[in-house]
């Protein structure tokens, strides 16, 4: 069904942007000398997590071809609400900020709202602006271009974040075998890992299906 595709595009990209974020994250705290160590065992060197924002980007671009679809609209155009989703994220972000600091928690959750919102207005992005449409036309003359070369680096990003991902899992499961911690009791810390392997093994299909070719 048409709005399934278009349901799992947007799912796709929310997904790739929310690794992004969480790979800038990650990098952000490296470029301030915060060391990347869940446990003594694994120690991740922060530059894999290039890897992983670099395959999020990749991801995009395909995510939004499988929901290519043109769905009736209601009201606004989509990226009208992608725009509503984002205000209202940074808006509860001061409004948070301000507050205790148990509502850090609460933040997190509400990161979902960015994400949901930056996933309609990419996938609604023609319709933002004819100058955007232009040169996102032009870019995609490129890529076909240098299809080989984007195929080639997709997969090592791909193959690296996959190895991030199951990093990851290999320390939450020690925690719950060695440790006595049960991480996955922390809705965020299943969403965190989730998404992981959702970017990974997307891009490794999509390198799979020569997309780029």
């Amino acid at each position: 069904m048409a709005i399934c595709r278009k349901a799992l595009g947007l799912i796709l990209i929310s997904n790739s942007i929310a690794s992004l974020l969480s790979a800038l994250n990650v990098l952000y705290g490296a470029y301030l000398n915060a060391l990347i160590q869940f446990h003594e065992a694994y120690v991740l060197n922060e530059l894999l997590f290039i890897f992983l924002a670099l395959t999020s980007i990749l991801n995009l671009a395909p995510a939004k071809a499988l929901g290519k679809i043109e769905i009736r609209r209601f009201l606004f155009h989509h990226y009208v609400y992608g725009f509503i989703l984002i205000f209202l994220y940074f808006t509860s972000a001061l409004l948070f900020s301000i507050m205790q600091p148990w509502v850090w928690d609460v933040q997190a959750y509400m990161s979902l709202l960015f994400c949901w919102g930056a996933a309609l207005i990419i996938d609604d992005i023609y319709d933002v602006s004819p100058k955007i449409a232009f040169l996102l036309d032009a870019a995609a003359r490129i890529i076909r271009r240098s299809g080989w070369l984007i195929q080639i680096i997709h997969a090592i990003s791909s193959l690296f974040s996959a190895y991030v991902a199951f990093q990851i899992l290999a320390w939450n499961i020690e925690n719950i075998l060695l440790l006595g911690i049960n991480p996955f009791l922390n809705p965020i810390r299943i969403f965190l890992v989730t998404n992981l392997f959702i970017t990974a093994f997307y891009g490794l299909k999509i390198v799979k299906d020569r997309v780029w070719l």
